[in-house]
């Protein structure tokens, strides 16, 4: 398991900022997805919102005006966990824009970090653990 980081400089309230990266070519899937800004930002409920979608190799993880709030570490149990998203990696382009729209006290940095891996999310090895037992159900019937 890798951590990649992507760093949005954030210098004014209401100016969208655009960032567009590639992820590590040598993992194959993004598992999970956090957002970091200072301590003081991520205590209380964020202002920042996306103003197009984030997307990771074209599928839209999340869609534009998303709060992304519910992507920091510290954010409440209750809220619906959006942080575990699943995409292809492997060199594949991570873009979107955020946007302030709280008060802006001074620049700082908006941290996005996508937890990659070479170990397929569960639900592919469920899938794939299906399909092999299908495989091996038809084996024993054409016996």
């Amino acid at each position: 398991m890798y951590y990649q980081k992507i760093t949005v400089l954030i210098t004014a309230q209401n100016r969208p900022v655009a960032f567009s990266t590639n992820t590590d070519r040598t993992y194959k899937y993004v598992k999970k997805v956090t957002v970091y800004t200072s301590p003081a930002l991520s205590e209380s409920r964020s202002t920042i919102k996306l103003t197009k979608d984030f997307k990771i190799d074209g599928k839209i993880m999340f869609p534009s005006d998303f709060d992304l709030y519910p992507l920091h570490p510290m954010a409440l149990a209750t809220e619906k966990d959006y942080k575990n998203k699943f995409a292809k990696a492997e060199g594949s382009t991570v873009e979107g824009e955020v946007m302030d729209t709280g008060v802006v006290a001074a620049p700082y940095y908006l941290t996005i970090q996508l937890c990659i891996d070479n170990e397929p999310p569960k639900e592919d090895i469920s899938h794939t653990l299906k399909s092999v037992l299908e495989n091996l159900g038809k084996q024993t019937n054409d016996k």
